[in-house]
């Protein structure tokens, strides 16, 4: 079967195909783009879309963000449209209208935190705002460190709290940071919150598939499902 298009057609590929982001591009610099040596690896990539796509971790999320009283079942899981390629990320939206009054959840998983990434998830929290109409909450998991100290002061520790806090008036509701040394201490067998034993499954997935802790495994046994 032939299928024949008209102008219109062929006028809004032309369109699309000029607009695009990556015409001023050589192939080399769009490979180092999507290659580029902050992005994570690829298999720690695959393994946290996974669980950040999975219906019990996002209810983990929602619940350690929101409260007990929520409920991940108020929330669907998108496909953020972020083209800042090198983190694994995914976007909570609340499902009715009822729930219009509950804030976008973004969740980033990135190998280093610079100023670079910062400014841009800024722009885009500042894009969520603009498309919900209500300030988003932002949470960071580094699978690495800071790219400096200049960038690790811009955000609060609070002592026994691992969850480390920017001030983010005006563009976000909150933005929440995990990163390994704020839970070096989750995997000595003693009862782990089930936020700090997401990440900690994230950020050490590369070293082993085992921990000592059930709340740990419970996650790795999601990832290799």
């Amino acid at each position: 079967m032939q299928f024949t298009y008209g102008a219109t057609f062929y006028a809004n590929v032309i369109i699309n195909f000029i607009q695009s982001p990556y015409l001023a591009y050589s192939s080399y610099e769009i490979f180092k783009m999507n290659y580029s040596e902050d992005r994570l690896p690829i298999n720690l990539e695959l393994m946290s879309n996974k669980l950040l796509k999975d219906d019990r971790v996002k209810d983990v999320i929602v619940k350690s963000l929101l409260g007990l009283r929520s409920s991940g079942s108020m929330y669907s899981i998108n496909s953020s449209n972020w083209v800042y390629r090198p983190v694994s990320d995914v976007l909570y939206v609340p499902k009715a209208q009822c729930y219009k009054n509950f804030p976008p959840i973004f969740v980033a998983v990135q190998k280093i935190v610079d100023s670079t990434f910062m400014e841009k998830i800024i722009l885009y929290s500042i894009s969520l705002y603009e498309e919900y109409k209500i300030l988003p909450i932002l949470l960071i998991i580094s699978v690495e460190e800071f790219s400096n100290e200049d960038v690790k002061s811009k955000f609060q520790e609070n002592e026994g709290v691992a969850l480390m806090e920017i001030n983010c008036a005006f563009w976000a509701n909150s933005c929440y940071l995990l990163w390994r040394e704020s839970i070096l201490n989750v995997d000595d067998g003693s009862p782990v919150d089930t936020l700090i034993a997401l990440a900690s499954c994230v950020i050490n997935a590369e070293n082993s598939s085992q921990s000592d802790s059930p709340a740990i495994n419970y996650f790795f046994e999601i990832a290799y499902e």
